[in-house]
């Protein structure tokens, strides 16, 4: 380059001494004279120019930019620019506020208020020294004395700081009030529940859209008023769900926990996991109870070891205030579950914790938990949203089976098949070889890349052709011999064992009793008849089996019928805690029978099975059943219609039939205008509902159809029993039964005839 520069140059000498008066074509930039610029221009040819016009190529300039701000200087270094600091060469990228700190280092964009707060409102809190009142009198001749009245008063008040929040422990401010705050486990956490009321509400009003707010006991619409009751002073502010989602119920700052967080404060009080994601049913014992305030409730089995210091404010459902005040506490979280939203209950009765969906125009306690950003770095994200290349949530990547150095780069703890922390077994060759390349079939036979070299007989790669018989069972055969004898097979008969299997032994079919080719009437030598299919199946439905092969932990959810039922352990016994939804067809409500099975939905007057299932009766309540539907497949294999005996254990356990619906019934649903009942405690677990009556009187006419103090009014739910009464006369061929009411805590044993229409529940075999 540096012998075709001089070229170049003595040409342009060259032509420009020989060539003085000729038109010139070396003049490149037609400016009339041959330079040193025409020379740079000619050598844009040889892939260099000057796009600053600085007389230097820029092959060889570093900085060509001219808003560059140091254009000026070396052109050596490259360019630089001037940051939002003014610095020439500076990495700030903005400063928002003028303060000469790059945003991203500045404590606080914008002002600091007189309290140290970032774009704080300054001093808010009002603090009175001295009010003086102010005098006059009048002379009442009618008295014929002198009145002295009151007739203002002059209040000396200052503003100061709110205090400030420095770390969990210390109060928190808010809308004038101080509330105090614990640490559970990595979280810290309100531990009073909340008392932002913007406004008041009585029981009787309520939505699951627009925000109600409401203090135990008043049913009154005046803020001043309700903030002066004891209950507002100990429990704080019942809200709908829509209440507690408003911005201004917790400071800034903080929010109302999600179930998520719910879940990992109570796994950090020593529940597990698996307990924690349980729904609808009383999870973690103890866990309830650390949670408890150790005053206030009816049975003081509180610790509050925890620091929640949860106080059974009770809660307010479908037109009223529950009668549990001092007995069970209901909290909110911040998530959904479909049109439900997800919630936590203590009571007086469990150690446990009630995990439940509810409907959002209940009336709950809140609480207030502080914003963190996660290990994902998403703000409150409950940690659920990253995983390591290792496939372990937020883990490090720095181990894989505990061994194979760092995982960083994704691929190091990947198996041959790109699986992380795999064992190969994902991918193999078409030989079967894990990661093979076809190149051996059982160390012979040379490539199989083909897909066809190392297949046997059968097609099967490195088979031994054992999956391929005749109809002897000969690999391959031409089903000509059975067991060497026997006479031709090709008929594919004549070589049958008892079973139908060629050559076989008759050992694959055995009856009922698992006997091979048994007529069924022996079980394990004793049992009777097993002809019924029944007699001898154990609780999974096993011939002779043990019942193992079908393990169920109650609290888990149980398929039937492509619905997932959740379950709750009561005493001994695993019970459904929602009722039956099993419907295989629909009736209107005026036919029915004592023989023949017929399923309702209340309030649907039709046949079309989906569009009974679409009613908001059928997804709240379930099906109504007559007693043979009920006893013909509302249950799952390994559940049945529990007897009168199971319901008489549950009613035992919970105080016997007076009082054991408090504890029976949800704590939504019902109708709360009765002199003692509405909605129930649900202590149990058990969620009973108000699902209707499909009625149906002989002795009165036009009577049959659905009760009309039932279903959506809330009064009343009626439930089958299994078993059969052994009355006479006018009751004859009824069964038991269990109503639960409104109007009181008692749980009704009564004898309904069989062609009623009643909810089902299961009980675990």
């Amino acid at each position: 380059m540096r012998y075709l520069f001089a070229f170049l140059l003595w040409s342009f000498a060259y032509v420009v001494i020989a060539q003085v008066d000729c038109p010139n074509t070396f003049d490149n930039n037609d400016d009339g004279a041959v330079t040193i610029n025409d020379l740079l221009d000619l050598l844009v040819v040889f892939g260099d120019s000057d796009s600053d016009s600085d007389g230097i190529w820029d092959s060889v300039d570093a900085c060509v930019n001219l808003s560059a701000c140091n254009y000026a200087a070396n052109p050596t270094e490259t360019c630089v620019f001037i940051d939002a600091l003014g610095v020439c060469g500076g990495d700030c990228l903005g400063d928002a506020d003028g303060d000469g700190l790059c945003d991203d280092v500045d404590d606080c964009v914008g002002e600091v208020d007189e309290c140290g707060v970032c774009n704080g409102p300054g001093a808010t809190e009002v603090v009175i020294e001295s009010i003086t009142l102010l005098y006059d009198s009048v002379y009442l001749p009618q008295l014929a004395a002198w009145y002295v009245y009151e007739y203002d008063a002059d209040t000396a008040f200052t503003y100061v700081c709110p205090n400030l929040f420095q770390s969990c422990g210390d109060l928190i401010t808010h809308e004038g009030y101080d509330y105090s705050t614990v640490l559970i486990g990595g979280q810290c956490w309100f531990s009073e529940n909340c008392r932002y009321l913007p406004e008041v509400s009585p029981s009787s009003e309520g939505s699951q859209v627009e925000p109600f707010y409401y203090i135990y006991g008043y049913e009154g619409s005046d803020v001043d008023v309700a903030k002066s009751s004891p209950n507002f002073e100990t429990y704080g502010v019942l809200y709908n769900w829509p209440a507690v989602m408003t911005e201004d119920i917790c400071p800034v700052g903080w929010h109302i926990p999600s179930d998520i967080e719910w879940q990992i404060m109570e796994v950090s009080l020593g529940m597990t996991e698996s307990e924690a994601a349980q729904s609808n049913s009383w999870r973690g014992s103890p866990v309830g109870n650390d949670l408890k305030s150790n005053t206030g409730w009816s049975e003081n089995t509180g610790s509050n070891s925890s620091g929640f210091n949860g106080f059974p404010g009770s809660n307010r459902y479908w037109g009223g205030f529950a009668s549990s005040l001092g007995s069970s506490g209901f909290w909110w979280s911040a998530s959904q579950s479909d049109a439900l939203s997800w919630s936590r209950l203590l009571s007086s009765f469990s150690g446990a914790v009630y995990r439940e969906s509810t409907s959002r125009d209940a009336g709950f306690s809140a609480r207030c938990i502080i914003d963190y950003v996660d290990d994902c770095g998403v703000l409150n994200g409950g940690n659920a949203s990253c995983a390591d290349c290792c496939g372990v949530p937020n883990g490090a990547g720095s181990t894989c089976n505990g061994a194979c150095g760092p995982c960083n780069d994704y691929t190091s703890c990947l198996d041959a098949c790109g699986v992380p922390n795999g064992d190969n077994s994902s991918c193999t060759d078409c030989c079967g070889v894990p990661n093979g390349d076809g190149s051996t079939c059982n160390g012979a036979c040379g490539s199989c890349n083909d897909d066809t070299s190392c297949l046997d007989a059968c097609g099967v790669p490195n088979g031994d052709n054992s999956s391929c018989a005749d109809c002897c069972g000969v690999p391959n055969g031409a089903g000509s011999t059975c067991n060497g004898a026997c006479g031709p097979c090709n008929d594919d008969t004549s070589c049958l064992d008892a079973c139908g299997v060629p050559n076989g032994d008759n050992s694959s079919c055995t009856d009922c009793c698992g006997v091979p080719n048994g007529d069924g009437s022996t079980c394990n030598g004793a049992c009777g008849s097993c002809n019924d299919d029944t007699s001898c199946l154990d609780a999974c439905g096993v011939p002779n089996g043990d019942g193992a092969s079908c393990a169920f932990i109650c609290g888990q959810q149980i398929e039937h019928e492509g619905y997932n039922y959740s379950t709750i352990q009561i005493g001994d016994d695993c019970w459904f805690s929602e009722n039956c939804r099993y419907l295989p067809s629909v009736s209107p409500p005026a036919p029915g029978s004592e023989s023949t099975p017929f399923y309702y939905v209340y309030g649907y007057d039709g046949t079309s099975v989906a569009e009974a299932k679409a009613t908001s009766n059928y997804v709240l309540f379930g099906a109504l059943y007559n007693w043979p539907a009920a006893m013909g497949g509302a249950c799952p294999s390994g559940w049945h219609i529990p007897t009168d005996s199971d319901w008489t254990h549950v009613t035992n356990l919970f105080g016997g039939e007076m009082v054991a619906g408090d504890a029976m019934k949800s704590n939504n649903y019902w109708n709360d205008g009765g002199s003692n009942g509405g909605n129930g405690s649900n202590l149990s677990g058990f969620n009973g509902r108000p699902g209707g009556l499909r009625n149906f009187n002989n002795d009165v006419p036009g009577s049959q159809g659905f009760f009309p103090f039932s279903g959506l009014s809330g009064y009343y739910g009626d439930f089958w029993s299994s078993t059969p009464t052994e009355m006479t006369g006018y009751f004859e061929g009824t069964v038991w039964g269990r109503v639960l009411n409104y109007d009181n805590p008692e749980v009704m044993r009564n004898v309904p005839r069989k062609h009623l229409g009643y909810s089902a529940r299961c009980v675990l075999d």
